[in-house]
This record gives C-alpha cells, sequence and structure tokens, in this order.
C-alpha cells in the first residue's frame, strides 16, 4: 500500500526515493541558509554564526545519528568501510567541521546502486587564516589540497539516517592555494600563548561536546581511554590506523 509517497511494508514506514529527494532537497536549502556563500567574505564571524545556526538546525538534527564518519572518498567510492575516516559525535562534526565550509544553495540527490542516497551540496572553505582550522590539516598535503580545492561536500545516507560525510565529493584541481609545509606541531603559539584558532577550536570543542543533547562517548574496541579535557593534543592526538577511525576529541566527564 503507498500512502502520498510512503511505502508501507509490513506494518513499517519506508521512504519512497521521490519522498527522499524532496526531503533532501528542504535539507540542502537548510544547510545553505544557515552558512551562505555570500556571507563567507566576513571570514570568522560568519563561521561563528553559522556553527551556531548548524547547531541548532533542526532539518539536520532530524536526520542525524549520534556519531558520523567524516573524510575523503577514494575515487568517487563513498562506500564507509572503503575509506580511511574518522569517527566523530555529529553534533561537534557540525560545529567544527561542516562550518569550515560555506554554501551556494546548489545541490544534487545521488541515488547509489546499494540504495544509499548522497546528498551532493556545493560548496567551498571559508577564507580564514588557516590558524582557525581546528588543527593543522596541512600535516597532509592531500588532506590541506582537499580542502582548499572543495567545490562539493557530501552527505551520505542509508535508511533515511546521515552516516558519513565526505570534504572531497568534487573538486576543482584549477583553483590555486597556498601550500603550507607542516613543522611536525600540532599546535602553535603567538607570544608564549596558544594561538587563537588552537584556544578557539578546544573550547568550543568542549562547549560543544557538553551542550550535545544525548550526548554519550564513543568507545571503540581497540581504545577505550579517553584523553582528559585539559590534554594538549587532546582533540588531534594520532589515532591508530584503520578503515573507520575513531576521533580523539576529549571526553568530559557526564555531569
Amino acid at each position: 500500500m503507498r500512502l502520498g509517497g510512503i511505502l508501507c511494508v509490513g506494518g513499517l514506514l519506508a521512504l519512497t526515493p521521490a519522498f527522499a529527494q524532496n526531503d533532501l532537497g528542504g535539507l540542502a536549502k537548510a544547510i545553505a541558509t544557515a552558512c551562505p556563500m555570500s556571507a563567507a567574505g566576513e571570514g570568522i564571524s560568519a563561521r561563528d554564526a553559522c556553527a551556531d545556526r548548524l547547531g541548532k538546525l533542526k532539518a539536520l538534527q532530524a536526520v542525524s545519528n549520534d556519531s558520523l564518519v567524516w573524510g575523503a572518498a577514494t575515487k568517487d567510492d563513498y562506500e564507509p568501510s572503503h575509506n580511511k575516516l574518522t569517527r566523530l559525535d555529529g553534533f561537534v562534526w557540525r560545529k567544527l567541521y561542516l562550518s569550515l565550509f560555506a554554501f551556494s544553495g546548489t545541490y544534487a540527490v545521488e541515488h547509489l546502486a546499494n540504495g544509499d542516497d548522497l546528498l551532493r551540496l556545493d560548496a567551498g572553505i571559508r577564507p580564514i587564516a588557516p590558524e582557525e582550522f581546528p588543527y593543522p590539516f596541512w600535516h597532509s598535503a592531500d588532506k590541506w589540497r582537499d580542502y582548499q580545492q572543495s567545490r562539493q561536500v557530501g552527505l551520505l545516507f542509508r535508511g533515511g539516517k546521515l552516516i558519513a560525510a565526505y570534504r572531497n565529493a568534487s573538486l576543482d584541481p584549477d583553483k590555486q592555494f597556498a601550500a603550507k609545509t607542516w613543522d611536525g606541531n600540532w599546535t602553535w603559539e603567538i607570544d608564549g600563548q596558544a594561538g587563537p584558532g588552537w584556544r578557539f577550536t578546544r573550547t568550543r570543542c568542549q562547549r560543544a561536546i557538553r551542550r550535545a543533547p544525548n550526548w554519550k562517548a564513543p568507545i571503540a574496541p581497540s581504545r577505550r581511554e579517553a584523553a582528559p579535557i585539559s590534554a594538549p593534543h587532546a582533540i588531534i592526538r594520532p589515532i591508530p590506523p584503520g578503515p573507520i577511525r575513531w576521533s580523539s576529541l576529549p571526553i568530559p566527564a557526564r555531569r
């Protein structure tokens, strides 16, 4: 029995492709409204406003699980288990990573052979100083290039839920950007004090985690200890290799 784009199967409701596409279109527009490309030139203030809106965006909350995996897709293969991705708390990902991008409002929905839906959002990295990034992405030349040349963020949905996001759904190989050489330091100082980006990231990460609705600490089988909240490298400590890696975001005691 089919009711207005909703298919009833064995007493359960399943979204039809047409209904899902309309729903994802609404999500794409909501994200672009929260983080418009037109305001990207305002720099840090626009990033902060975007992060605040994304944290409260009900259209995104409705399709999100407690966590998701984030990173780069290899050769247009968007199956998470085939890529080296990092698992992040969903709320923290929206505030720290998705907010780095500004969105034009143009999007496309791609229905994959395995039944997943890939929402392609036309986007660009914000024109902010490298020190404002969550950590030095330039420790990897490929990662730095992906962020700088990205023109599309991909959101992967399975069963109507956001399970993965990709920073390199489409790249502009002709876009010029300043190459950076990593000096081996995960953090940086200015006049003996932690750089503004690091202070901002650590503070916002702590606040984001504490404010995340129904947040639960992710525990990976291979990593059951959490870094203390004051650990200097808690956010970007190297993670054991694997197809899907758990992030080392600092995990505060729940109160």
